[in-house]
């Protein structure tokens, strides 16, 4: 006589389950780690697209903002290792949301034209050109994304005021001093 192997997830403590019961069991699991699997695959499709979209556009910020200044400050303020994970990796791609979002008022063409209006969703970057409305935004960045407020301020300040004086919103030379400008900015983010 020959033994039938039944699997333990078919093995009951009455013994009444059939295996029929047992399948349809099975294929509604099966059917919905499918679904879960493509729900998945979906979710880093998405994320594959949204990464591209921001690898083109600091692809464009490095061909277009031509201050060397502002790049190794953000080189050196988004690759500080995160205390969390001790992984500078992990920072520097969690920061790189952050790190457009500084640019977008400025490239808001760009943005269109890269259909990138969706990954930004939690701030309004279509502002005025202008020294108060860029320091008003930068507010709204800090409120927005939660990083911006574990970055070493003194850093962020120059960096954005940085980025005041190569966007041409305020000048170096004109009689109001810089450092009023840097406490502006410094007051901006809390």
């Amino acid at each position: 006589m020959t033994e039938t192997f039944v699997p333990s997830s078919l093995e009951t403590s009455g013994g009444s389950e059939t295996v029929s019961e047992a399948s349809e069991q099975d294929i509604v699991r099966v059917s919905e780690s499918m679904q879960k699997a493509k729900q998945i695959g979906a979710q880093i499709g998405a994320s594959q697209i949204q990464n591209t979209k921001l690898a083109h556009f600091l692809t464009y910020l490095l061909n277009t903002v031509q201050d060397e200044n502002i790049w190794i400050i953000l080189i050196d303020l988004f690759s500080k290792p995160d205390v969390t994970t001790s992984s500078n990796t992990a920072n520097m791609a969690l920061a790189v949301n952050e790190m457009v979002a500084l640019f977008l008022p400025f490239y808001m063409s760009k943005v269109e034209e890269l259909d990138m209006q969706e990954l930004f969703q939690e701030v309004s970057y279509q502002i005025s050109l202008d020294e108060h409305s860029y320091i008003q935004y930068i507010h709204a960045l800090y409120q927005a994304y939660p990083l911006y407020g574990q970055l070493d301020k003194d850093i962020l300040s120059s960096l954005l005021t940085a980025i005041l004086v190569y966007h041409g919103l305020t000048k170096e030379e004109e009689e109001r001093d810089l450092q009023k400008i840097v406490n502006e900015v410094r007051a901006a983010l809390g």
